[in-house]
């Protein structure tokens, strides 16, 4: 009998060690699992702040061209009201403002056709005014890409 309670206590402490080094255990899967977790949320965050960089770029990018455009549009008003006879039409050219790739092209005679187009990394923007030489009467609208 004292055989079988000696080996009855021995079973027992086993029983009580094996629990012992599963908490361990508990604590090491808890702790991979909190690590999974953080990636997987930090890396959310990192996409979402990306997204939001490349928004943030693109409506600089915009803002950029639609004023490049306007100014070299501008440019050709002021040139064409102090000069009704320039250029000879028709006429061509381009410019970079600021990085900003734009072309002006002008038809006409009295009634002149100015279309501007800017563009940056396919960012697009064209602008059209028409200038009555004799009226000194204008119009400017965006042309639709």
């Amino acid at each position: 009998m004292l055989y079988l309670k000696k080996r009855i206590e021995e079973f027992i402490i086993k029983i009580q060690k094996f629990k012992k080094d599963q908490k361990g255990q508990v604590a090491l899967v808890s702790i991979v699992i909190l690590i999974v977790v953080g990636v997987v949320v930090a890396t959310s965050i990192s996409i979402m702040v990306a997204a939001e960089f490349k928004m943030t770029d693109n409506a600089v990018k915009s803002d950029m061209v639609f004023y490049a455009t306007e100014g070299a549009l501008s440019d050709v008003l002021v040139r064409v009201k102090k000069n009704p006879s320039w250029p000879s039409t028709p006429y061509h050219d381009s410019i970079s403002l600021n990085g900003v790739n734009v072309e002006r092209d002008i038809t006409g005679d009295v009634v002149k056709t100015i279309d501007v187009a800017g563009n940056l990394k396919n960012i697009t923007k064209h602008l059209r005014a028409t200038y009555n030489t004799e009226t000194g009467e204008y119009k400017i609208f965006e042309v639709e890409p």
